[in-house]
């Protein structure tokens, strides 16, 4: 179903446009109703910056965390692979990687946090359904990983979600 981009969509676009002019708006924290289609639009920016920001290419990875539930992960590659299909080229690698020119664009359960440790260059790290981040003891461990590539590369990191079941966790925190 054809929507057009909203208003909350388009403000959301705008700061993260600052992005590449200050740094401070490379930081970007939304909590949101359930249906509002941003997984969509944060996956559709991170597509396009692949294809068009040198800062993605420089800088080579974008990370997606997303919960436990490794299906979650695949869905999402699957989603990039089909926005991609017919109109950029990339590179299929399997159920969690796409690949676009240099920009290696991968998922990670919550749950294997030790796998994003120690990669050189991020450009972006975006958290879907952060609010859910569950199957660790401390959640607080993927804000701190995903979070310290600011410092590391300058990344944009991205933390979007719904309510989750209790106030509590990283994403908690931040609101």
């Amino acid at each position: 179903i054809f929507h057009p981009c909203y208003l909350y969509e388009q403000e959301i676009l705008e700061h993260l446009a600052k992005g590449q002019f200050d740094s401070a708006c490379r930081l970007v924290c939304v909590y949101k109703a359930t249906g509002l289609g941003l997984t969509e639009l944060i996956l559709m920016w991170i597509l396009f910056k692949a294809c068009t920001d040198d800062f993605f290419q420089k800088n080579e990875d974008v990370v997606i965390f997303t919960g436990p539930n490794i299906e979650l992960s695949k869905k999402l590659i699957e989603r990039l692979k089909h926005f991609a299909h017919n109109r950029v080229d990339y590179e299929d690698h399997g159920m969690y990687k796409i690949q676009i020119g240099k920009c290696n664009i991968q998922c990670y359960p919550s749950n294997n946090i030790d796998a994003v440790r120690g990669i050189p260059r991020v450009s972006c790290v975006f958290g879907d359904e952060a609010a859910f981040f569950t199957g660790i003891k401390d959640d607080k461990q993927i804000r701190t990983v995903g979070e310290r590539y600011r410092g590391k590369s300058d990344s944009y990191v991205i933390w979007v979600s719904t309510a989750g079941d209790n106030a509590d966790g990283f994403f908690w925190d931040i609101l």
